[in-house]
This record gives structure tokens, sequence and C-alpha cells, in this order.
């Protein structure tokens, strides 16, 4: 069995709807459309950019080494940090409603006034 570099599917390549050569390595195919994504950036597939999951586990690689590989420390650092997140996001949400309410904060002006205003200077 293979795995499909673009969509991740398992593969039998005895059954692949297509394949690709590239520096030498047959990649195979769960459909035409997904060889064709491949064949047009083969290293978008093969390098793919980190994602979310990766940072996440990066992160807790990073609180693991902070707490000398102690799990329940890094745990109760990491739901410490949350918190002070949480608590700083709703403190910033509530000066964002405030100024709103004071008029402190203006709304964008719709296009029509973004235009008046425009012809005015």
């Amino acid at each position: 069995m293979a795995r499909d570099p673009v969509c991740g599917m398992t593969v039998d390549p005895a059954k692949a709807a297509a394949h690709f050569e590239h520096r030498g390595e047959t990649y195979f195919f769960c459909a035409r459309g997904c060889a064709q994504k491949f064949s047009a950036d083969p290293q978008r597939y093969l390098n793919p950019s980190p994602t979310a999951a990766d940072a996440i586990e990066d992160e807790v690689q990073e609180a693991l080494a902070i707490c000398g590989g102690d799990a329940i420390a890094a745990l109760r650092i990491t739901l410490i940090a949350n918190a002070f997140l949480e608590a700083e996001v709703d403190r910033l949400s509530a000066a964002v409603s405030s100024g709103f309410a004071r008029g402190k904060v203006r709304k964008a002006p719709t296009s029509k006034k973004a235009k008046e205003n425009k012809t005015h200077l």
C-alpha cells in the first residue's frame, strides 16, 4: 500500500488512478486530480508547511523542557498560561466594546460615505 501525498489516502499501487515519477521515486494517487496537483508542484506536497498540530507539539515539547520533563508541571503551566490569555482576551474585548459604546472607536465608513469624504478633500 502507498499513501497519496496530496490527500493522504491509502492507495493500492495496482489499483491507483494515476502515478507520477519524481526524482526517481514513484508516487501513487487515488484520483487523477490529486496527480495533477502533485505534478504541478511536488515540493508543496513532499515538504508541507507546519500545521497547527505541529505547532502544538512544539509547544508541548517546550513546556516539558522548561519543566524538566515533568508532564504534570508542564500541564499546570499550560493551564495557567491559558487562563491568563483568556482573561486578557476578555479584558481587551471589554475595552473595545466600551470604546464603541462611548463613541471612541468609530465604525469604518460605508463605501458611500468613503466616496463622499474623498470628494470633499
